[in-house]
């Protein structure tokens, strides 16, 4: 009875509808994001952070505004409203006087014959967002490209994104702030950075807690190149073999998707990138304004990575990359810790938090920063101060929150993964880091500093 149920015909309309299937899912590549938790996680971010500061939002109301819901809009943890987004332009636009902002993300890189280091080990490279050089308005500002004021490098070297290829579809849209911010937040994904494994990735990839996103992109130095070189280039599978470049071609959304699944991540060898949070990378933030070029004589970093221990740990791979890619020595100003009349009441070496140590007042280290190499000569000048800030329960702390913290051991170097917090949670953190930067940026301290 069950021996005719497939049938010659019957197998070859099944294969060539799943053929049609599969070359059109190919084509749809805005698949491989949408069917992603990003954009649910951007929306969230946008309306939790752009969305409270937004002055339409809690404008006048309408009375008539309650007739479709609107109204009930406005204030919804969920709901967005208009201008709640935010384009790169208006964020980025040189009249714009806020303070500068470079948001961090990590590309994804685990096969490149050429690049042994990154491919074994660091398993990604540093992408930065920040603002670019003013350009020439030519006409009306809507008339301006969406990210013209936007400025993107791949490890120090600047990149482009990709939108001409029509295949790209959502991929190749411009993003928002908050798409930005999203990504540079995407912790949990099929792309780890340096903790990326097959494992990993499979499991990730088949429970679909995909917070990363793919993003076409080139090298700003191809921009100009003409001819099938310059095409070559910007979109390099087109070199590969030609079987595997038709493959791609045709099947490019089951090709990316295999890629994520598999934790095989070509970088700039192909044409999309894997992006993820940016502490995949560095997760202070700092390794970005220590690039040469930038001359940042003065760096605020809190350490809020989720530290029990006290061991200092993105601050060690702080010190080793910013050694190793940028020549600089970052070393503690046991001084400023020990001797210092001032700066000793916050200032402490990393071996005063650990547990078990004094609770005392110590809740910052000095950082010193100096030029490496013998054509910086003896004495070595200093190029640069980090302040670090480190979460800790300091005995001057408000009565409530020492409270919180003798009624939460863990507190305030709490997993990250505590995404849920109530309001007594909320407040002492909040709290703390207010007293925290007081003590440290304000009064004598403050002063100090800056000699």
């Amino acid at each position: 009875m069950f021996g005719n149920a497939y049938t010659g015909p019957a197998l070859a309309t099944l294969t060539v509808v799943s053929l049609v299937l599969a070359l059109v899912a190919g084509r749809f590549s805005g698949f491989l994001n949408l069917s992603t938790l990003q954009p649910f996680y951007a929306a969230r971010l946008t309306r939790a952070f752009l969305g409270a500061s937004n002055g339409e939002r809690f404008a006048a109301p309408d009375p008539s505004a309650d007739r479709d819901g609107s109204q009930r809009a406005r204030f919804s943890v969920a709901e967005p409203v208009p201008g709640d987004q935010l384009s790169l332009n208006a964020y980025y636009d040189p009249r714009v006087l806020a303070p500068l902002h470079l948001i961090n993300v990590t590309l994804n890189l685990t096969v490149d014959p050429a690049a042994q280091l990154v491919q074994r080990d660091r398993k990604g490279k540093p992408l930065c967002l920040a603002p670019g050089p003013c350009v020439a308005q030519t006409g009306t500002a809507a008339a301006l490209p969406p990210d013209a004021y936007a400025r993107f490098t791949i490890d120090g070297w600047a990149c482009c994104p990709d939108v001409s290829w029509p295949s790209s579809g959502k991929l190749a849209e411009s993003r928002t702030v908050g798409d930005w911010i999203a990504i540079s937040g995407a912790a949990v994904s099929t792309g780890l950075g340096r903790a990326t494994t097959l494992g990993t990735s499979l499991l990730l990839g088949l429970a679909n807690l995909r917070l990363g996103t793919w993003w076409p992109s080139y090298p700003a130095s191809h921009a100009r190149e003409g001819g099938r070189r310059g095409r070559a280039r910007r979109h390099p599978e087109r070199a590969t073999h030609p079987w595997l470049a038709a493959g791609i071609a045709l099947f490019r959304t089951q090709y990316y998707l295999g890629c994520e699944l598999s934790a095989r991540f070509h970088g700039t060898r192909r044409g999309w990138q894997y992006l993820s949070d940016g502490g995949h990378f560095d997760n202070t933030g700092v390794y970005e304004l220590l690039r040469p070029g930038r001359d940042v004589s003065l760096i605020v970093l809190c350490d809020c990575g989720g530290d029990p221990d006290y061991r200092f740990g993105d601050l060690a791979n702080l010190i080793r990359l910013a050694r190793i890619d940028h020549g600089l020595e970052i070393v503690v100003d046991t001084e400023a810790a020990t001797t210092h009349p001032v700066l000793s009441r916050v200032f402490g070496v990393p071996d005063d938090f650990l547990p078990g140590a004094p609770t005392g007042d110590k809740c910052a280290v000095l950082l010193d920063v100096f030029r490496t190499g013998p054509e910086c000569g003896a004495p070595r000048a200093r190029t640069c101060r980090i302040v670090l800030l480190k979460p800790r329960l300091v005995s001057w702390a408000p009565a409530d929150v020492r409270h919180y913290g003798a009624t939460h051991p863990a507190f305030p170097q709490e997993a990250t993964r505590d995404q849920f917090f109530d309001e007594a949670q909320w407040e002492s953190y909040r709290a703390l880091g207010h007293a925290i930067g007081q003590r440290v940026l304000g009064g004598a301290v403050g002063k100090a500093l800056l000699v």
